[in-house]
């Protein structure tokens, strides 16, 4: 027994035999869970440490060897672990709630485990395969039979298939060139091949169109689902590239070119955010703005950047989850999705119109929410070296801050009664609490965004 045959061949095994179980609620359950076992034992189980042993004496190996590949689970990834099979048992657990057919249940076990394969495989270049696998298998998680419109899922496979050959090539192209590249031509080459790559990963401008697209087409509970957890393993995979390749973290253009493309995307998507009238397709230029913000972060090319990086995605998948419930929330309802109509969805789901504004809020880094610090931190160190960039961002904020100001404005011009307001915090209760917690997380982010530097602790070069 190893950590990669406990946490990526298990689950795949696990998914497979709840297919099997025909009551829907019985499935359900069990899977949230055992994905809530998967992540326990992350506190349980100690790996690869000689002399040291978790709770329950359990010391296991880190490798498994298939096919002349290894894949590679160390204790430092223990908390990616964690992170990945609790977020199956949260979103498991609120699709309950919320009484929504979740696609991803039960194969988002699989999904997961591809995920962490494309994350622990040696040598790391083959994870571009892995992840392929991965997006092909979030298809079925994503199409709904029922739905008119699927060519943003068309567009979403087809993008990140085009990334999958660049990536190989420019593993091609450094065999055996971990330390350095035999000369600078290759560099330039290989950091072309490799940017081209994670563009496409990305949804990098011209490539993003799917995103808001693929999000008009689904239900959150589903897009939101496959999207964070895809998009935060493909950041982990490019530090992990940076930190593996002395070269490319010691280039100059490459960090330039993240905060270049970070910056277009963080104005991209809030300005597409402040003129969309499909409250689906904010939720997707949101998730652009959000990936531009991430991107500035890496490409400050410290370590307090890449800690901010941790900080930064930890209260992006807080807000983000938050805001898709919520969205999902509305779904229910046979009213427009439009913010048009967002006063009249508003009036029928009270806290679930709440919980959407603030989590725009803290998106944003508004004073009080779980995004100020990280936002706070990123401003005064872009204020030290890059004064445009900063400019760009605090503009870019304030406009998704105008857009809540705006639909707020609209809620407000309704007026609610106190025993209505009362049989909606019943009916919505799971939303109360949620809110509730995210507002603490507010006025005391430390509590939770401390633990997301364990993220890239495994990151020895970035972090020296």
């Amino acid at each position: 027994m190893n950590a990669p045959i406990i946490w990526i061949i298990s689950p795949v095994v696990v998914a497979i035999l709840l297919l099997f179980i025909k009551n829907k609620n019985i499935r359900e359950y069990l899977y949230i869970g055992i994905s809530f076992i998967f992540s326990v034992l992350t506190l349980l189980i100690r790996i690869d440490l000689v002399g040291e042993k978790g709770f329950l004496n359990i010391g296991i190996p880190s490798v498994l060897n298939i096919l002349g590949r290894s894949f590679v689970l160390l204790e430092n990834d223990k908390f990616l672990i964690f992170l990945v099979y609790f977020f199956n048992a949260i979103w498991g657990a609120t699709s309950v709630v919320l009484k929504k057919n979740a696609r991803f249940i039960p194969l988002g076990l699989v999904y997961t485990a591809f995920l962490l394969a494309a994350v622990s495989v040696e040598p790391f270049l083959y994870s571009a395969l892995i992840m392929e696998i991965a997006v092909i298998m979030s298809i079925p998680l994503l199409v709904d039979s029922r739905a008119a419109k699927k060519s943003g899922i068309s567009r979403y496979l087809i993008f990140q298939t085009m990334a999958m050959p660049f990536i190989l090539l420019a593993g091609w192209f450094l065999a055996g060139g971990e330390i350095s590249p035999v000369n600078p031509d290759q560099l330039v080459q290989a950091t072309l091949l490799l940017g081209l790559g994670f563009v496409f990963w990305l949804a990098i401008y011209p490539f993003h169109s799917w995103v808001p697209m693929v999000f008009d087409e689904t239900d959150p509970i589903n897009s939101g689902f496959i999207f964070l957890l895809l998009h935060s393993i493909y950041f982990i995979l490019i530090l992990k590239y940076i930190d593996g390749f002395a070269w490319l973290r010691t280039y100059p253009v490459f960090f330039q070119a993240l905060r270049f493309l970070g910056i277009i995307m963080a104005s991209f998507g809030s300005i597409g955010l402040f003129f969309e009238k499909s409250i689906r397709k904010m939720i997707g230029y949101e998730f652009l703005h959000s990936v531009g913000i991430l991107l500035v972060a890496i490409g400050l090319s410290a370590t307090r950047g890449i800690t901010l990086f941790s900080y930064l995605i930890g209260s992006r998948l807080i807000s983000f989850s938050i805001l898709s419930w919520s969205v999902s929330r509305f779904e229910s309802l046979d009213a427009r999705m439009s913010v048009l109509s967002f006063r009249d969805l508003t009036q029928k789901r009270p806290i679930a119109g709440a919980s959407f504004l603030f989590s725009l809020l803290a998106l944003t880094g508004m004073p009080l929410t779980v995004g100020f610090p990280p936002q706070q931190t990123l401003y005064q160190l872009l204020a030290a070296d890059y004064p445009t960039i900063l400019v760009l961002m605090i503009l870019s904020n304030i406009l998704i801050t105008m857009t809540v100001f705006k639909l707020t404005k609209e809620v407000l011009q309704k007026k609610y009664e106190i025993i209505y307001l009362l049989s909606a915090l019943k009916e919505e209760l799971f939303l109360v609490f949620i809110l509730i917690i995210f507002i603490v997380f507010g006025f005391f982010p430390r509590l939770i965004l401390v633990r997301f530097e364990h993220l890239v602790s495994g990151f020895e070069f970035l972090i020296k």
